[in-house]
């Protein structure tokens, strides 16, 4: 599963029906208050489109050795009125690729 913007930032870490977190690398120009985001899961040939978000932190996360000299970062947001479709969508993932509340 994962995030995408203009293109695709990175894969989703946790997702809840109030919000997600994922990674991506830092250069990416994402707002730092509002987003509209998007989730792409193939697996079920699901895409959810102009999720409005607001972000509730965003770290940067110890830099790895590697051949990129690109920092990860992780961010966790919060869903701001989502529709009742994406709501369902979320939902229906939710229900079918996880094991319920712990």
């Amino acid at each position: 599963m994962l995030v995408t913007s203009r293109h695709v930032l990175g894969p989703v870490l946790n997702l809840g029906l109030g919000g997600m977190c994922f990674e991506y690398f830092d250069g990416e120009h994402l707002d730092k208050e509002t987003l509209n985001l998007g989730i792409f899961f193939g697996q079920e040939q699901l895409l959810l489109t102009d999720i409005r978000s607001a972000t509730v932190y965003d770290i940067t996360l110890e830099q790895t050795e590697g051949f990129l000299p690109l920092r990860r970062k992780r961010r966790a947001i919060r869903f701001l009125d989502l529709t009742p479709g994406q709501r369902q969508a979320i939902r229906n993932l939710l229900s079918a690729h996880t094991m319920g509340p712990a």
